[in-house]
């Protein structure tokens, strides 16, 4: 984003910066790697820093995986009537706390809008995807 439209959404949103030296550098680019292969948090776990050690990438984009009973879940059920609760990512979050990355800096999580199973007019099952969703988002900073 340039300065100026930066500087402008300051300005139309009301925010006032303090001590703000905006400088015309152009952002660093960043290698991210996703695919059709992208790890969940045990294969990161598992072969993180071997992917560090051996790719040119900066971060990568994995999926959160778990099993709840014979239930898995994934990238795939996140926007779903189905509520996930916070206890069933404690070992996912386990592994990527494991991973203590150092050239990973840029990391995502797959959020996939299949099957698109969601009635646009059902309000208890847009409120479960997006509470999935406010998970997700706690997963993701709890797990650096």
């Amino acid at each position: 984003m340039s300065y100026k439209l930066w500087l402008s959404l300051l300005l139309i949103t009301g925010v006032q910066p303090q001590n703000v030296h905006v400088q015309n550098i152009a952002p660093k680019k960043k290698l991210i790697e996703v695919g059709w292969d992208s790890p969940d948090t045990k294969q990161l776990r598992e072969t993180g820093k071997q992917m560090e050690e051996t790719t040119p990438f900066d971060g990568v984009v994995y999926n959160l995986k778990f099993v709840v009973g014979d239930q898995t879940y994934d990238e795939n059920s996140i926007l779903s009537p189905n509520p996930w609760k916070r206890e069933w990512l404690g070992t996912a979050l386990s592994d990527m706390k494991t991973c203590r990355f150092k050239k990973f800096t840029d990391n995502f999580i797959r959020v996939n809008t299949a099957p698109g199973n969601l009635r646009w007019d059902d309000d208890r099952a847009w409120s479960a995807a997006t509470a999935n969703m406010g998970l997700v988002a706690w997963f993701a900073k709890q797990s650096g």
